[in-house]
C-alpha cells in the first residue's frame, strides 16, 4: 500500500472512530489528509470502499496484535490480562457513534466484520485456554462453549454500548477469570 494511501485510511479510521463513519465525509478526509478529494477518490472509489478498506485494515492489525501478545506474554495468564488491557485501550478509542453507523449503513460489512473479529478473538482465546491448561495455571474444565459465550456477549456490549461497554468489558475479564483459574482474584483484576 501506497504511503498516500495509508495516510487516507489512517485519517478515515480515527475519524470514524472518534465522530462516526456518518460525520466523516470524504471533503473531510481529503483536508485532513491535505490533499485533494480527486486525490482520496483516485485511491477508493466510494466511500463504502474507503469502509470496507478500513475494516481489512482493522482485522489485519487485529491479528497482528493478538500474535504480538502472544509472544511478548510469559504465560497464559499474562497473556489473558494483557488482552483486556488492550481490549480496554481500545473501546476508549472507539466511540459507541462509530458501530451505530457501520450497523446502520453499511450492514453487510459490520456483519462480516464482526464475524472476522470474532473468528480471531475466539481461536486466540482458545488457544490462551491450552496453553494455560498446559502451564496448570487454568482448571481442566474450561471450555469452548463458554468462551464462545463469554465472547459473543463481548462483542455485543462493544458494538452497542461502546464506552459504557467497559463495565461490562471489567465483569467480563473477572468472570472469565474466575472461570478459567477457579480462584479468587491475583491482586490484578
Amino acid at each position: 500500500m501506497c504511503d498516500k494511501k495509508k495516510k487516507i485510511l489512517q485519517s478515515a479510521t480515527h475519524s470514524c472512530y472518534r465522530y462516526g463513519i456518518r460525520a466523516v465525509s470524504m471533503d473531510f478526509v481529503a483536508q485532513k489528509c491535505r490533499v485533494s478529494k480527486k486525490t482520496v477518490y483516485v485511491m477508493f472509489k466510494n466511500k463504502e470502499q474507503l469502509i470496507k478498506e478500513l475494516l481489512l485494515e482493522q482485522n489485519r492489525s487485529c491479528r497482528l496484535l493478538l500474535a504480538h501478545i502472544h509472544h511478548n506474554s510469559a504465560n497464559a495468564m499474562d497473556e489473558f490480562m494483557v488482552f483486556f488491557d488492550v481490549l480496554r485501550r481500545t473501546c476508549l478509542e472507539i466511540a459507541a457513534v462509530f458501530w451505530e453507523d457501520l450497523e446502520k449503513y453499511y450492514n453487510k460489512l459490520y456483519w462480516c466484520y464482526l464475524e472476522n473479529i470474532r473468528k480471531e478473538l475466539s481461536a486466540f482465546l482458545l488457544n490462551n485456554i491450552r496453553w494455560g491448561h498446559t502451564q496448570g495455571l487454568y482448571q481442566p474444565t474450561s471450555d469452548q462453549g463458554f468462551t464462545t459465550q463469554l465472547l459473543d456477549y463481548l462483542i455485543f456490549c462493544i458494538t452497542k454500548n461502546g464506552i459504557n461497554g467497559m463495565e461490562h468489558l471489567d465483569f467480563i475479564q473477572c468472570l472469565y477469570h474466575s472461570f478459567l483459574t477457579n480462584s479468587k482474584s491475583d491482586g490484578r483484576l
